[in-house]
């Protein structure tokens, strides 16, 4: 039996498990999957990366310990990859006993053999990406792969000798290691210039969270030398070289320039393929982000709808290789057309047809009267088309419905059991095509049919016996919300630190806590409030307003204010948490920015000692949002 191992990078376990973050375990597990269908040994690794900067600073902001906060941050993530249905066979985090043991022999390796020196590193790093940059690197001084701040650092460090395995490294991505092209040729552009050796440890009193380095204990080891050698303590003794890692562009350069370099040091084989996926922007296109509040959970998404739903959509919306953008409406939609339409109404047609005629037990008879192209779908398995495969497939259920509406076996009784056993047959090698994509409704889908989700090379037209069974409806349309756009973005903060703005008298400096982020907003309200009145104070904040400058300070957003001619009233949602979305039940908040003009053509006002939009009562999760002024007061 040929082997096969496939990978996703491990994951920064800081914060929650984001869209990203599923999509390439989905595209790895469809590998994974398909690989099994081929009667391949497959090794399937995902897991976390739980050391470094990063992860220190995290576990120390949520009071904790770092082993503690990474133990309890490896169960969301196992529990997502499980509501994922993803079928990894090993879960590697780089806490594990045998990772830190292996790493510490890997990097002994390497040293021993002369490619490890101390010296002194000056550069720009960047926390939240663990990596350093030089000047040139930075983009309008900030860090080129996040776009955060970055900090000048100068330390005592060991470097890694890889920028004598230059020409290897270019030799061996033209070879075709790195796919698609576009990736390929980005990372050969950028080897033109000469590669730095790469700082490898950092010194312990000031990054005390790491995998010492055997050979100088006042240091540990750089984030990346210790989080790439996990698909090595996965796979090294039976599966090694990996066939496929699945990593997004922003990681690229760690898996085709430096892991090849630890690996050519260390007298390893090379990887085979390196596979390289976009991102999952938003509907317009644009990064997701908590900052931009354009992030979409898809915990979630999958309490929502389905993790049928979830990965049909992702797998058949993104081209493999490129950035996708994820719109809900969209996802409703393919799901209701071409998994309820069209393979869910085909299954359960054939289901009431086999149980009406033949009391559901179909014996084989005659030949194969529908037509498949099994190895162009296996050729587009192996380019990672994905979004093409479940194209083809869609055709192939579509040719099976009408072949079924041409026969029309429910009028004619000649040849009926043999149309009715062609349409059985090629719905269970439709199943088994479509399973490494929606793996949960083809089990179910097997399960009825009284078969099962074998290898592809075992499916011959005219084996199978049919006993089907009843079974609940596969594909439960999903009713598509009609909510309009609310034009503005309101969420509950809570007013952290306030200052006055220096040469203003009526203007405050305000730190708001947003649940997931910070903001600073420039108000008016000085002459109405002190600082201590406004500390602590649940508000309601407009996140949408493209970011102002008030006497040289910069403003993100606004507070809404009641005025009512006397006096201005800051709006409370004091029974709210932060980070609340406040609008009216039936519409959606608007998330893209926009100016203060836009802003103004929303009608809020006070009526009853309610705050409504456009004469809507607006509320958060937790509350109708409230306040005590005259009817009438406009609110801004």
């Amino acid at each position: 039996m040929k082997t096969y191992f496939v990978s996703t990078a491990i994951d920064y376990p800081n914060a929650k498990p984001h869209m990203g973050h599923a999509y390439e375990k989905i595209l790895a597990d469809v590998r994974a999957r398909w690989q099994r269908l081929l009667g391949d040994d497959v090794l399937f690794t995902t897991g976390l990366d739980e050391h470094g900067q990063k992860i220190y600073e995290s576990a120390k902001l949520a009071g904790k310990i770092p082993q503690q906060f990474v133990d309890g941050q490896a169960d969301l993530f196992k529990n997502f990859a499980k509501k994922l249905s993803i079928s990894y066979d090993r879960f590697v985090r780089t806490t594990d006993a045998d990772h830190v043991q292996f790493v510490k022999e890997f990097t002994k390796v390497v040293f021993d053999k002369g490619d490890i020196y101390k010296g002194e590193y000056e550069g720009w790093y960047c926390t939240p990406c663990e990596s350093f940059w030089t000047e040139k690197e930075l983009a309008e001084e900030k860090c080129p792969q996040c776009n955060r701040d970055v900090e000048l650092r100068s330390e005592e460090t060991y470097f890694f000798k890889q920028s004598q395995y230059q020409q290897q490294i270019i030799d061996f991505i033209k070879s075709g290691y790195v796919v698609p092209e576009t990736r390929r040729n980005e990372l050969l552009s950028r080897l033109q210039e000469p590669l730095k050796d790469l700082s490898v440890t950092r010194l312990k009193d000031k990054l005390p969270w790491g995998i010492d380095f055997v050979p100088d204990e006042k240091h540990v080891l750089y984030v990346w030398f210790d989080a790439l050698n996990n698909y090595l303590t996965a796979g090294k003794d039976a599966y090694w070289p990996c066939n496929e890692h699945i990593v997004g562009k922003d990681i690229q350069w760690f898996h085709a320039v430096i892991w090849p370099a630890m690996l050519l040091s260390a007298g390893y084989e090379l990887p085979k393929k390196l596979f390289v996926h976009g991102f999952i922007n938003d509907k317009k296109g644009q990064k997701m982000s908590k900052s931009k509040g354009n992030g979409i959970d898809p915990i979630e998404l999958l309490d929502k709808y389905s993790v049928d739903a979830l990965r049909y959509y992702l797998l058949k919306s993104v081209t493999h290789g490129e950035d996708g953008k994820f719109n809900e409406t969209d996802l409703i939609k393919l799901y209701n057309t071409e998994l309820a339409n069209d393979v869910g109404n085909l299954v359960n047609r054939i289901i009431v047809l086999s149980t009406k005629f033949y009391g559901g037990v179909i014996n084989p008879a005659g030949e194969s009267e529908i037509s498949i192209d099994i190895e162009h779908i296996k050729s587009l398995y192996d380019q990672n088309a994905y979004h093409r495969v479940i194209e083809e497939l869609g055709h192939y259920s579509n040719r099976i419905n009408a072949y079924l509406n041409e026969k029309e076996p429910w009028k004619n009784d000649a040849n009926r059991d043999v149309v009715l056993y062609n349409v059985l047959e090629h719905v269970r090698l439709l199943t088994i095509l479509l399973s490494p994509c929606i793996p949960d409704a083809c089990e179910k889908i097997a399960k009825t049919l009284g078969t099962r989700v074998s290898p592809v090379d075992k499916w011959k037209y005219g084996e199978e016996f049919y006993e089907l069974v009843k079974s609940p409806l596969l594909f439960p349309r999903i009713e598509e919300s009609m909510k309009e756009e609310f034009k503005l973005d309101l969420r509950v903060g809570k007013i952290t630190a306030v200052e006055k703005v220096e040469g203003a008298d009526k203007l405050y400096k305000e730190q708001v806590d947003l649940g997931d982020e910070q903001r600073q907003i420039i108000s008016g309200i000085a002459p109405y409030y002190t600082p201590e009145e406004l500390i602590g104070k649940h508000v309601i904040v407009v996140c949408n307003l493209k970011k102002a400058k008030l006497r040289g300070v910069e403003s993100f957003g606004m507070l809404l204010a009641a005025d009512h001619g006397e006096e201005i009233v800051v709006v409370e949602a004091a029974n709210s948490k932060p980070g609340e979305q406040v609008c009216t039940e039936d519409m959606e908040p608007r998330r893209s920015r926009i100016v203060f003009d836009d802003f103004m053509k929303v009608k809020l006002e006070v009526q009853g000692k309610q705050l409504l939009a456009d004469g809507k009562v607006l509320k958060s999760v937790s509350e109708t949002i409230s306040i005590d002024v005259p009817d009438g007061s406009s609110v801004h």
